[in-house]
């Protein structure tokens, strides 16, 4: 089975990869967006004919990916397609493409969401076939959990400081300039954004950054999860419905509790184990002490809900399994 991904590490499709025992292929360009997306094109395709697997699991978005289906079920007749599908993937300029909900009806095997308010979002659109999605949350643990890290210290961490840790994509959904905020109203905290620090600078333009903000850049999945366990907090926040965001599956994957956008769907997700913020810096200020006060607490309710969210998994991977010969 192959994994398709345009883009860099995630932690999240590494977990899905390890259970289901898959080839996972990051794809990844710095090029213009022409020649970035032209080399996706050829190396995805380049994949799919050439693997041994009749069954690949695709990543959306980008949605390009989606005209190369009848390509790819045309010589081989026997392959599943298998969409995993995130937000952006309906929403924006890839959910307007010509011809796309078509030939994803068509040519799809199967369709993989992470949860029921996305699923409802789909289906109420009426483009596909409800047959063919399916709700599976993120993989609430690794299959193989690594207890051992390799690294013992970060230059990220700032001694005299409360560390905040948010992981982060810069995309519309992200309260980019209410952390900018946060950072200046409470010199005591130290933020430490990850993810395209490039893409950060450009959101941010002139205004002015604080220095107790960090914009780590791309790190390495050993730090990433260094950085997770011994910052003082972790945030992972967003402004849109619907979204289950990744920093609250690795929470359930490493024990460790974080404050999350106080939205319905999460809400909903994770009803102990959890703070939830409004996305404003008083509000994030007031979480965080409330995070640093009680944390032995969350961590307790932590493992009940990690424990029963593990469970519920793997009968409803069992499921897919069967039903699809997964």
């Amino acid at each position: 089975m192959e994994f398709i991904i345009w883009g860099k590490y995630q932690s999240r499709a590494e977990r899905l990869a390890s259970y289901l025992d898959c080839n996972i292929h990051y794809i990844h360009s710095d090029q213009s967006i022409l020649v970035r997306y032209m080399s996706s094109l050829t190396k995805s395709l380049n994949i799919m004919l050439k693997s041994k697997s009749d069954t690949f699991i695709i990543q959306l978005p980008p949605n390009l990916i989606i005209y190369l289906l009848p390509l790819i079920k045309m010589f081989n007749k026997r392959a599943k397609i298998i969409l995993d599908m995130h937000n952006g993937a309906t929403r924006g300029s890839w959910g307007k493409l010509p011809f796309i909900w078509k030939i994803m009806d068509k040519y799809s095997d199967l369709i993989i969401v992470h949860n029921e308010d996305y699923f409802k979002e789909i289906t109420n659109t009426g483009k596909v076939t409800t047959k063919l999605i399916e709700v599976l949350p993120d993989p609430p643990a690794e299959k193989h959990r690594t207890a051992i890290l390799g690294l013992n210290h970060s230059d990220f961490l700032k001694e005299g400081k409360t560390n905040v840790l948010i992981p982060c994509s810069y995309n519309p959904d992200e309260p980019i300039f209410e952390l900018v905020e946060l950072a200046k109203m409470n010199p005591d905290l130290h933020l430490i954004l990850t993810g395209n620090k490039n893409k950060a600078f450009k959101l941010l333009g002139d205004r002015e950054i604080p220095k107790n903000i960090t914009f780590s850049g791309f790190i390495s999945a050993e730090e990433y999860k260094y950085l997770f366990l011994h910052a003082d907090v972790v945030m992972g926040l967003t402004k849109n419905e619907n979204i289950q965001l990744s920093v609250s599956t690795e929470s359930l994957s490493f024990g460790r509790p974080v404050i999350l956008s106080d939205t319905k769907t999460l809400r909903k997700l994770y009803p102990n184990g959890f703070i939830f913020t409004v996305n404003q810096p008083e509000q994030m200020k007031d979480c965080i002490k409330h995070y640093l006060e009680d944390y032995q607490e969350l961590t307790k309710e932590l493992g009940v809900v990690r424990q029963e969210k593990i469970n519920k998994w793997n009968v409803k991977l069992e499921k897919l399994r069967g039903e699809y010969n997964l």
